[in-house]
């Protein structure tokens, strides 16, 4: 009897030492995951400080996709971040700078500068013929020693033409532009002012002298005021019309011939009793760089009883600039 109580207190402290052990490691492990032994909370463990590039990422890390970044208002297409990226490196420049050269969708490059948006500027060449006027295209009677050869041809020289008003398709313009003009005569003629008058010289015809070349040189300084129309796909069809006037600033006659009473060439800076400014009407028209174009001056080419009252009358194609 007394080995069994022995046995039994054995089995007793072996049984408490056990469970004070199982005791002890529990409290250990629930004290490390949460609390101190002391019962007071866990501090949390120290961070290392980050850096404002850190702390920036981290914040775009946060955003979701597809809300707009700060300063950005949903649906107003501000900047984000990713696009301040590009600007800086060059990428969202570089597509600015190709969209502000880019032509407009749906409008025509501009084929000019101001000054050339018309169809007057160009050169171009004429024949310069001598009339009694619109409705008699033939000379007058006193006047008949001033018939033409076809060599009759002059130059258009237009600089600049300018809009005054309109839009592309039809516009009122002006310009400015210098024609040449040489009246070539078919008689071995010379013109000579006598007496504030224009009249003949035959002495060449009585001596029977052949001239080789006899003519009045012109030049006029024009400025025109135009109606002018444009029309096809490139506005390359066009038409304008109008008045034209103009101040001489040159004029002279030149006779040149071979022979042993005239030789070489022989010129006269007289004025003949020409008016100085002309006034008439111009039409105008072709396609492209091409125009044609017909002025009949409706003033006198003399004055007042100082020469023929004939009118003058062009005929001319042009290189429209």
């Amino acid at each position: 009897m007394r080995n069994l109580l022995i046995l039994a207190a054995i089995l007793l402290i072996a049984s408490g030492a056990t469970a004070q052990e199982t005791a002890r490691l529990f409290t250990a492990t629930t004290f490390s995951a949460t609390d101190s032994p002391s019962g007071e909370p866990r501090k949390p463990k120290a961070q290392p400080p980050q850096s404002a590039q850190q702390k920036a990422q981290a914040g775009e890390e946060a955003l979701p996709a597809t809300a707009p970044a700060a300063g950005q208002t949903a649906g107003t297409g501000g900047t984000d971040k990713r696009g301040e990226r590009n600007k800086r490196d060059g990428r969202f420049i570089q597509s600015y700078k190709v969209m502000l050269f880019k032509k407009p969708e749906g409008k025509e490059q501009t084929r000019r500068v101001l000054w050339r948006d018309g169809r007057w500027a160009g050169v171009g060449i004429h024949y310069n013929g001598l009339v009694t006027n619109l409705g008699n295209f033939s000379l007058p009677d006193d006047a008949k020693y001033l018939s033409q050869s076809s060599k009759s041809i002059g130059v258009t020289i237009n600089p600049i033409d300018f809009i005054l008003l309109g839009n592309r398709k039809i516009h009122l313009m002006t310009g400015l532009g210098f024609e040449l003009n040489n009246f070539r005569f078919d008689q071995d003629i010379a013109l000579k002012y006598e007496k504030g008058v224009t009249v003949p010289d035959y002495q060449y015809i009585e001596q029977g002298i052949k001239l080789s070349k006899s003519k009045l040189f012109t030049a006029y300084m024009n400025i025109p005021l135009l109606v002018e129309f444009q029309t096809g796909r490139n506005h390359n069809f066009f038409i304008n019309a109008g008045l034209v006037g103009g101040l001489r600033i040159g004029a002279h006659t030149k006779i040149k011939g071979d022979g042993p009473l005239v030789g070489g060439t022989a010129k006269d800076h007289s004025s003949f009793g020409l008016r100085n400014f002309h006034y008439g009407y111009t039409l105008n028209f072709g396609y492209s760089n091409i125009g044609f174009n017909v002025t009949y001056y409706h003033s006198p080419l003399w004055r007042e009883g100082a020469g023929p009252q004939v009118r003058q009358i062009n005929v001319g194609i042009s290189l429209v600039l």
